[in-house]
């Protein structure tokens, strides 16, 4: 797309190519008057259309490769999945597209005491109690989250509280780098944010 901007009696020329993202159709959001049709018209020039993930299970073990690898750069960790785990991921639906994928992944190395992610411990993150559970096993287990230092389980200790102390020793290791903290725990570094003030951390 070529552009012009006159500039007093100067005309600026610029080639820029725009590249937009976006999980709705256009083209119908334009006829629903939801999108501006010249605005549309601008931009829709190649159309790359990328399936959702649970429509392209092929790609599954190479993206689980690259986040693991990112994962364990992070972590300092040599975490994968065994093959069952891959297999059951593979024919999962993931309604939450990569995302969840990645979310997924990140809680599994979390709370993995070997190397290997079996499929028990991966649909145990995964099920709508997991948080509860995974709250019960840092409780009784005293798990190792970072480096070699342990959140001590206390009587009566909730998940927040084991969750302020787990972002204040991620803080710690990574030097207060807010971006490595949040890629560590999953989360946005907004959400990240948000925690910190909901936690009083500094």
């Amino acid at each position: 797309m070529n552009s012009d901007v006159s500039e007093g009696h100067k005309t600026l020329y610029a080639d820029v190519r725009i590249i937009c993202a976006t999980n709705r159709n256009l083209l119908h959001e334009v006829k629903a008057g939801n999108f501006r049709e010249d605005l549309y018209y601008r931009i829709a020039c190649i159309t790359i259309s990328i399936p959702n993930l649970n429509e392209r299970s092929e790609d599954i073990p190479l993206l689980i490769y690259a986040l693991f690898n990112r994962i364990n750069q992070i972590r300092k960790t040599k975490v994968c999945l065994t093959d069952e785990a891959l297999t059951w991921l593979k024919n999962y639906a993931f309604p939450g597209n990569i995302r969840e994928l990645r979310n997924i992944l990140h809680s599994a190395a979390a709370s993995c005491q070997n190397k290997h992610i079996n499929l028990e411990q991966l649909q145990c993150v995964m099920s709508p109690d997991a948080f509860s559970l995974s709250s019960q096993q840092l409780l009784t287990s005293g798990m190792s989250l970072v480096n070699n230092e342990k959140i001590e389980p206390k009587e009566q200790q909730s998940l927040a509280d084991i969750e302020q102390q787990q972002i204040a020793l991620l803080l710690k290791q990574f030097s207060g780098n807010r971006k490595q903290v949040a890629s560590q725990l999953g989360i946005s570094v907004r959400t990240l944010y948000r925690k910190l003030n909901k936690y009083a951390i500094t």
